[in-house]
């Protein structure tokens, strides 16, 4: 049985932000603006941090965040949007409509620092 996230765990105010592909840009790559969903501004979440690693990319050594975020269910929330906390920005890999009710969402996230 599904277990509804308590209000009290909710301690995080996030914004969730979809992509809107804009015109290409002189290298050829499409430009990406980000803008928070019309309900997605100032949503109470659980955000929980499941592991941590670090990757070498081009000689470099890069941590990357794994986490799980819990929110009450968002219309338009894809694996395509993101979410922004404080000044940190987490990914969504993975968006899940808890026992499809449209009462909670799981998010599975990544953060990569800049």
């Amino acid at each position: 049985m599904f277990r509804l996230t308590p209000i009290g765990e909710m301690r995080n105010v996030v914004d969730v932000q979809s992509p809107t592909i804009g015109p290409a840009t002189a290298s050829g790559t499409p430009s990406v603006t980000w803008s928070t969903l019309p309900a997605g501004a100032n949503v109470w979440a659980r955000i929980k941090t499941l592991r941590g690693r670090e990757l070498e990319r081009a000689q470099n050594i890069v941590a990357t965040t794994t986490l799980k975020i819990n929110l009450r269910w968002l219309a338009g929330v894809t694996a395509e949007c993101r979410v922004v906390f404080g000044g940190r920005t987490f990914y969504v890999n993975q968006a899940t409509d808890l026992d499809q009710r449209g009462i909670e969402l799981e998010l599975d996230c990544t953060e990569t620092p800049a």
